[in-house]
């Protein structure tokens, strides 16, 4: 047993070392989760940068785009006509859809193109062909340039427009024709692309989060899941009704219907109503703080162990003389004065020790005629070992050796005999998992397997069965040199458990009955499939079998019952 003192050291280098640990894992912990933090408030502005980078590039290109159109004379021409108070306002609108829909569409890739008058009186929108007349004056595109305003290379917000349910980014021009040496507007060109789906995939495949773009409490595009889209919508109608000052911009953290994601919230462009999301999973985001949570984990346990043993030694060191100190002080209160303990070590434990040898003389000196009477105290240390369990199965196990492998292999190139051995053992495994069996192991051009079940026995006779046929549909396909296999089966307990050096360990099945079922595979004839009586007795089906004459097998004592399945 341990002394109160080695029970005290002990206690106290465990708890050093488990309070060490914990103070390490919370520090470490805090500080990579901090940074891990920062790295996706890092990542979600960058990519933050690219979507308004892609608006931006998206922006200038339908400004080109638009201005470019504006300047053809026949746009210019078929606009003017609105300009005319003897026009037919229905007139203007088949002018103008009927230029855009043949001479402008096969050339401007646009989802929305919409031309007003300078009034800012729509003449045509080519997504609804029937409208015209009505007043598009007060959006807020249209409406800027019809106040003199031009479209800014740099905006500061991009302008969108809400139709039918859908969002686009979109961008409005003049266009203007010279009378008289001034500039005279003639009407409006409006180009938009919608956002959508595409834009949200898009920007998934640059970033590597998942987007999602909304439209009030309507998704028009995510690449989240069905379910976290409900899940994101709601908090995020949470968030902004419940804090209408909240910094848009910063991180937030909460929870989807698949676990915690890391998420950041903007508008898109000018519409307070329309709203980006960029979400990544804590989970990934946080991987390696919980890798690295494990291997803290793992070396804390390793360091408690490793304490323990230190110790004990060390407190074995310390506790040793001092018990010698203790019986030698128990043998002198009995009377015996002829004390002396052996001691080498040069600290203070060694002084005392010298001590009271010297004081052990002198009291021998003094008291010479007492008697001399003592006992001697034993200190038993257990120590706990460990032993791996191994179990005793009862089963089926079947021995499948392809014959015929070494004439075939001879003289042909060493891809072709592997891939004619992955071939046909291809097929027995598959054939061993359809019957609920396992696959043991190969050896060579031979298979082990096991069938555990209640019906262990019929399973492996029925795969042998399969198996050869199987075998002979092979060798009418593409061998010119005919590959068979013989199978031994048989049927008994076994010992498995987990087998191997310390280092290599395979978890495998040993026993008589395991070489028995080896050595009748080795004593089966091509095609054949040799049994022994108690897989027999195991099987409840009736199959065509034929007894064969008792054989001597190597490494088995006793001649063995065998029998032979026909095929």
């Amino acid at each position: 047993m341990f002394s109160k003192i080695q029970n005290k050291i002990i206690l106290a280098f465990v708890s050093l070392t488990v309070l060490l640990t914990v103070i390490v894992l919370l520090i470490i912990t805090q500080a990579t989760k901090s940074n891990l933090v920062e790295k996706v408030k890092t990542d979600f502005k960058h990519s933050q940068s690219i979507f308004v980078q892609i608006q931006k590039l998206n922006y200038q290109r339908q400004v080109e785009t638009a201005i470019i159109t504006t300047q053809q004379p026949k746009f210019k021409g078929t606009i003017s006509l609105s300009n005319d108070p003897n026009s037919n306002p229905e007139q203007v609108h088949n002018s103008v859809l009927v230029f855009e829909q043949t001479e402008l569409a096969p050339l401007v890739n646009s989802d929305l193109f919409i031309v007003t008058d300078k009034k800012g009186n729509l003449l045509a929108n080519m997504s609804q062909p029937t409208a015209y007349g009505k007043s598009l004056a007060d959006q807020p595109a249209i409406a800027k340039v019809l106040n003199g305003e031009i479209p800014d290379p740099n905006p500061e917000s991009i302008d969108l427009w809400e139709m039918d349910n859908k969002l686009y980014q979109v961008v409005t021009v003049p266009t203007m024709s010279i009378a008289g040496g001034a500039p005279i507007l003639l009407g409006t060109l409006t180009l938009g692309s919608q956002i959508n789906q595409s834009d949200a995939e898009n920007l998934k495949s640059i970033t590597g989060f998942d987007v999602t773009f909304l439209f009030g409490d309507k998704i028009i595009g995510s690449t989240l899941n069905s379910y976290d889209q409900e899940a994101l919508v709601q908090k995020i109608e949470t968030i902004i009704q419940g804090d209408q000052r909240m910094e848009l911009s910063r991180v937030h953290q909460f929870d989807l219907q698949s676990g915690e994601f890391f998420n950041l919230i903007d508008h898109i462009g000018n519409l307070p109503s329309a709203w980006y999301v960029i979400s990544t999973p804590e989970s990934i985001q946080l991987s390696i703080l919980n890798r690295l949570q494990s291997i803290i984990y793992i070396t804390g346990i390793a360091a408690i162990l490793l304490s323990v043993i230190l110790a004990f030694f060390f407190s074995r060191t310390i506790t040793r003389p001092i018990l010698k100190l203790a019986a030698g002080v128990k043998r002198i209160k009995s009377g015996e004065f002829d004390v002396k303990i052996q001691s080498d070590i040069q600290d203070e434990i060694g002084q005392l020790t010298r001590d009271f040898n010297e004081m052990s003389k002198g009291l021998q000196e003094r008291f010479q005629l007492l008697k001399y009477v003592g006992e001697h105290t034993k200190a038993v240390i257990g120590d706990a070992g460990f032993a791996e369990s191994v179990k005793r199965e009862h089963l089926t196990v079947l021995f499948s050796d392809i014959r015929g492998f070494t004439a075939f292999s001879e003289d042909r190139d060493p891809e072709i005999v592997v891939e004619m051995l992955n071939k046909y053992l291809s097929v027995q495994a598959n054939l061993v998992t359809k019957y609920g069996g396992s696959v043991d192991k190969f050896v060579g051009d031979e298979m082990v397997a096991i069938f555990q079940n209640s019906l262990h026995s019929e399973q492996a006779v029925d795969c042998a069965l399969e198996i050869i046929e199987e075998t002979r549909k092979l060798n009418t396909d593409s061998i010119d040199i005919p590959i068979a296999v013989g199978i031994g089966i048989n049927t008994g307990p076994v010992v498995m458990g987990n087998m191997g050096s310390e280092n290599r360990k395979d978890y495998t099945v040993i026993g008589a009955n395991m070489n028995l079922g080896a050595r009748l595979c080795g004593a089966a004839k091509p095609y054949q499939i040799l049994i022994t009586e108690n897989t027999l007795k195991n099987v409840i089906k009736k199959y065509k079998t034929q007894k064969m004459e008792p054989i001597k097998l190597k490494g088995i004592s006793r001649q063995v019952d065998i029998y032979e399945v026909l095929t």
